[in-house]
């Protein structure tokens, strides 16, 4: 019994022995092994950069600016690698600032920077960067979206600030060059475009009422008036305002047809009746105190007599004196203009019309002039 049990212990520290023994191999440090640990493979920073700078440029070249914008979109988002993205936006909008890129670069580079600037649509630096390439081109209505954008992308920021002022000055050169063409419907739809970015530039409102105004919508124009709160603006100036819209369309409720103008350059020609039934072609011109007729066609006109003296003008020559004349009757329209006086002298550049029609003869009636319709818009006579 005694020699079973001896040998039953002896097996179990057997056991035991070779377990330990394992478990002290298993633990064992590689290097206790002989083995060499492999490090981690190093890669250099320029050797991961340069074949998907390569690539981008390569896209750059091709036009093909989908994959250059991918490839962009992959390192920078990823955002491991900040130099690399700055090297590449530095790309970008490289030949946008450059002074002398040619008209078709550029033009290629703009449109680049446009899909660029919708797929990153708060990036202030791009959106700054697009516009001012657009204005530098001439596409004038582009850059003013574009400042909007970044007016919106700004939020509360000074960039806000910065974006509305630009907008509202290219705002105002684009109105100014719509009036001059006499395209008031564009006047108004650049107004109301802004006016959805900047609801609170009250001037905006103000130059929207005297465009619709001028384009024949009263209501429409005391409306936008009416959108500024009270105090904000000069209101005697806007009560004045008012007064005048009210009094042009009592205008062309009394004489709505008005009389045809026939535009030249900035200024209109209206047609002026005579006694005997024939017509003069006078150059309507607000800055003229007296009327003037050319001495070619003053014998044409029924019932002109000298008034036996003359009167001093100034003109872009010096001053002048014209002898003056008195007519029994000039016509606009159905209205009568009686005992008009005249002043004769010759007008440079003017040898296919009669002569300037001036306030002397404007004045004695309520008249507006409708550059959008092209008409002049009369009522009462006041005499």
């Amino acid at each position: 019994m005694i020699r079973s049990m001896v040998l039953l212990a002896a097996l179990c520290l057997a056991f035991t022995l070779g377990w330990w023994a394992r478990g002290a191999m298993t633990a064992a440090p590689a290097n206790a092994l002989g083995a060499t640990p492999v490090p981690a493979p190093v890669i250099a920073p320029e050797l991961v950069s340069e074949p998907r700078l390569a690539r981008f440029e390569a896209a750059l070249s091709a036009q093909d600016h989908d994959r250059a914008l991918r490839i962009y979109e992959g390192i920078a988002d990823a955002g491991r690698e900040p130099a690399l993205t700055a090297q590449l936006r530095a790309r970008i909008f490289e030949p946008v600032r450059a002074l002398r890129s040619d008209a078709a670069a550029l033009a290629t580079a703009i449109d680049f920077l446009e899909a660029f600037a919708w797929l990153y649509p708060r990036d202030e630096v791009a959106l700054t960067a697009l516009a001012q390439a657009q204005e530098r081109t001439g596409r004038l209505r582009e850059a003013l979206d574009t400042w909007w954008r970044l007016a919106d992308a700004a939020g509360g920021g000074p960039g806000r600030a910065r974006a509305l002022q630009r907008a509202r000055l290219l705002v105002d050169g684009l109105t100014d060059g719509a009036r001059t063409r006499g395209d008031e419907t564009a006047v108004v739809a650049i107004l109301r475009d802004a006016l959805q970015h900047d609801a609170q530039a009250w001037g905006l409102l103000v130059q929207l009422a005297s465009a619709l105004d001028d384009a024949g919508d009263h209501r429409g124009a005391l409306d936008a008036l009416d959108e500024i709160p009270p105090g904000v603006l000069d209101d005697a100036r806007l009560e004045r305002m008012r007064a005048r819209i009210d009094e042009s369309a009592r205008l062309a409720a009394a004489f709505p047809e008005g009389l045809p103008l026939q535009r030249r350059g900035e200024h209109f020609i209206v047609e002026v009746g005579l006694d005997d039934g024939g017509t003069l072609d006078l150059l309507l011109d607000t800055g003229a105190t007296l009327t003037v007729l050319r001495p070619a066609v003053v014998g044409r006109v029924p019932g002109g007599r000298s008034a036996g003296r003359s009167i001093r003008l100034g003109t872009a020559g010096g001053v002048v004196s014209a002898p003056l004349y008195s007519v029994d009757a000039l016509y606009l329209g159905p209205l009568r203009i009686a005992d008009a006086r005249i002043a004769v002298m010759a007008l440079a550049g003017m040898d296919d019309i009669g002569g300037l029609l001036g306030m002397d003869q404007l004045s004695r009636f309520d008249y507006r002039i409708d550059p959008a319709r092209e008409r002049l818009l009369l009522a009462h006579n006041r005499e």
